[in-house]
């Protein structure tokens, strides 16, 4: 019996399809069941996550985050610490240090975000708007403390708007490395490691900068470059000049310990105890200063931080919100029978006094109406101050108006001042 071959009478292409068709009715048999599994997978994963009144973890870093370890951070909160520390850039050798720390922070670690046209634009013009003080005075027209200075004094001005050159010059020098280093803060971008560490360190170092404040204060230990000849002993505290400033560090270090304290126990970490205990210290020194203004940084920074904190839910959260009250309580007791209660019952809220207060502004606003865009200059409000004070006390000297912004205006003008206040929202 011969045997003869048989062969497929069907093309290539039509095998091929029938092998994709039996290929396919195979994965829709097995279809269904993978569709339980995945379900069964959906559910307990569903069943493993947390409920809605835990925390979310955020220790996983987001894909569009600049990434960054935690040292880093550390490094760039003692940069402001340090600053202050040493004098907070009042004398030469303090502005030296502080200049060789910003710069050598921004050499060693650039930026990593480019800033927006609008952010770069306010930070040129709030940069380049005080150098219009050096434009000849004849350009700007009548200019009162000018012939004041030139005929009752008998000095000889160079031709430009403002009076001394070398000091706008000083001041705008400052105020570039400060512009300089709000851009690099702004295009640095942080790491949510590198945040938590600036967050423990910057509460750490303040309270420390508190401590010594008040042993300073006491008296059990002296630092030289913390003292000023032109200030009263009894009214200076901490390291700068004007109290108040050491009030509103107390006050900011108040918020930040209250938010390292929730942040560690967030991560069930013991070391949220040492934040608790550390609130007050600031506190403390809040009250010895007498400061009306710490006091209030103090209740608005803690209502702020405690109502964003309280939007979400936690056992924690709650029991701030209690211990709030708590040690809002015990400051109104101390505040009751200690010499800050004595300044809010015998004065006014306002400083020195409000129709004082009120007398400066109008005085600093008929210098501003004589320069409303450029200003007089950086660095001339304490010389030109008196030409236009009615009733000066020989006895002080005044180096600014009680008011940043408006202390900006006068020696800015709103070229400079409009810019800032841009980027500030």
């Amino acid at each position: 019996m011969e045997l003869k071959p048989v062969f497929d009478d069907q093309p290539e292409p039509q095998r091929r399809r029938r092998r994709r068709r039996r290929s396919s009715s195979s994965e829709d048999a097995h279809t269904p069941r993978m569709q339980d599994e995945e379900g069964r997978l959906h559910e307990a994963r569903s069943d493993s996550e947390p409920p809605e009144d835990e925390d979310e973890d955020d220790s996983k870093p987001d894909a569009a985050e600049v990434q960054g370890p935690a040292w880093q951070g550390i490094v760039f909160a003692l940069v402001p610490l340090l600053i202050i520390f040493f004098g907070t850039g009042r004398d030469a050798w303090s502005l030296s240090l502080t200049a060789a720390l910003l710069g050598l922070v921004m050499i060693l670690f650039p930026p990593q975000r480019r800033l927006p046209r609008l952010v770069l634009t306010c930070l040129g013009a709030a940069l380049l708007a005080p150098l219009l003080a050096y434009l000849p005075y004849r350009m700007h027209g009548g200019m009162p403390f000018r012939e004041s200075l030139a005929a009752d004094w008998g000095l000889q001005l160079e031709n430009f708007i403002t009076p001394q050159p070398w000091v706008t010059f000083e001041a705008w020098a400052k105020l570039s490395l400060q512009l300089v280093w709000l851009a690099w803060c702004l295009a640095r971008g942080f790491s949510s490691d590198q945040r938590r560490a600036m967050l423990s360190t910057l509460a750490t170092g303040g309270v420390l900068l508190c401590w010594l404040s008040i042993v300073v204060k006491i008296g059990w230990l002296n630092i030289p470059w913390w003292t000023f000849e032109d200030v009263e002993k009894l009214v200076h505290f901490g390291p700068f000049a004007n109290r108040n400033q050491l009030s509103s560090l107390a006050a900011i270090t108040c918020v930040l310990c209250a938010a390292s304290a929730y942040e560690c126990q967030r991560r069930k970490s013991r070391l949220w105890l040492l934040y608790a205990v550390g609130f007050f210290l600031p506190v403390t020194a809040i009250f010895m200063n007498t400061s009306r203004a710490g006091l209030l940084l103090l209740f608005l920074g803690m209502t702020l931080w405690l109502g964003t904190a309280s939007m979400r839910r936690g056992f924690f959260r709650k029991m701030a919100l209690t211990a709030s009250f708590i040690l809002l309580g015990i400051a109104l007791m101390f505040v009751a029978s200690g010499g800050l209660s004595n300044r809010l019952l015998t004065e006014s809220f306002g400083g020195f006094g409000s129709s004082a207060r009120m007398q400066f502004v109008r005085e600093s606003l008929n210098i501003v109406s004589h320069a409303p865009w450029i200003g007089v200059g950086l660095g001339n409000f304490d010389a030109l101050f008196p030409l236009y004070a009615s009733n000066l006390d020989p006895r002080f000297h005044s180096l600014h108006p009680e008011n940043d912004l408006l202390w900006l205006l006068v020696e800015g003008g709103l070229s400079t001042l409009l810019p800032c206040l841009v980027l500030t929202v």
